[in-house]
């Protein structure tokens, strides 16, 4: 299946943060909100859901756990407990989550630059101490950490 990754869809007209927060002279590339159509998968699945007209508070699908620890045993040889998968609502709730797990007020945390700005102010939610080391970026343009500055 193909899908069409050149039609831009007019955001403006929307209630998108993306496209209201700058003047017109900025293009936001920002990292999830994408401006083109949903894949009509995705879309058919939640008119589906809509259609239905209860949006009480869902449960985990019992599939889901075994399906994500075979992806990871696959991809990654890695083989967590079922019970060390924790959904989050979202990708800055997780770095959160992960910070108040394992620090108290006080603690330093280690962010690598450049990176995605809400882990920068993760730590501070928390209480903890932000610590940045800018990783090293290589000739063709990837970044890579240095080791011996870590």
């Amino acid at each position: 299946m193909t899908y069409d990754f050149d039609s831009c869809p007019d955001r403006l007209t929307t209630e998108s943060a993306k496209w209201h927060r700058y003047g017109e002279d900025v293009l936001p590339l920002w990292v999830a909100d994408m401006d083109f159509c949903s894949a009509p998968a995705i879309v058919e699945a939640l008119q589906e859901r809509v259609a239905h007209g209860v949006f009480g508070y869902p449960t985990e699908l019992p599939e889901l756990r075994p399906v994500l620890l075979d992806w990871m045993e696959r991809h990654y040889h890695w083989c967590p407990a079922p019970e060390a998968i924790v959904f989050v609502p979202g990708v800055v709730v997780g770095f959160n989550v992960a910070i108040r797990a394992v620090t108290a007020p006080g603690d330093g945390v280690l962010a690598q630059t450049p990176v995605y700005y809400p882990i920068l102010w993760a730590p501070g939610n928390h209480g903890c101490l932000l610590d940045q080391m800018e990783l090293t970026r290589r000739p063709d343009g990837q970044y890579e950490i240095d080791f011996d500055r870590f």
